[in-house]
């Protein structure tokens, strides 16, 4: 789900948006992304993740059932772990690098959808 209330907006290139989503970001199944937000470019967000009112820099893993919320930044190339809340900006500051086991997931889960789209495209009547 993804979705802002009305007249709640942050600025993206000079202009108001409720919810701003960059490139290459793979939002997992019953995750919340509720705006004012803005998640940067080849960022993963996993499964039962909420989010209301955040910055999320780019290449970050936020992993299964975090909770960011209160206009926290979170930097890019960051890691918060399972089930983490990050809603002071002293925890939002604090999550580690992305640690080299999860550095290409994201790439993984964009890549594994790119090429089912594909195969749906392909093999079924709905497509053509």
């Amino acid at each position: 789900m993804i979705h802002c209330h009305p007249g709640q907006t942050l600025h993206v290139e000079g202009r108001p948006t409720g919810v701003h989503i960059e490139g290459e970001v793979s939002i997992l199944h019953h995750a919340a992304a509720h705006g004012p937000l803005y998640i940067g470019s080849r960022t993963l967000i996993g499964q039962h993740v909420s989010i209301y009112h955040a910055v999320i820099g780019s290449d970050c893993v936020i992993m299964h059932g975090a909770v960011i919320t209160n206009h926290v930044r979170i930097a890019a190339g960051r890691f918060v772990a399972p089930g983490q809340a990050v809603w002071k900006q002293e925890q939002a500051d604090a999550p580690p690098e992305v640690p080299a086991e999860f550095r290409g997931l994201n790439a993984q889960v964009v890549d594994y959808y790119y090429r089912l789209g594909r195969s749906y495209r392909n093999h079924t009547t709905y497509f053509i």
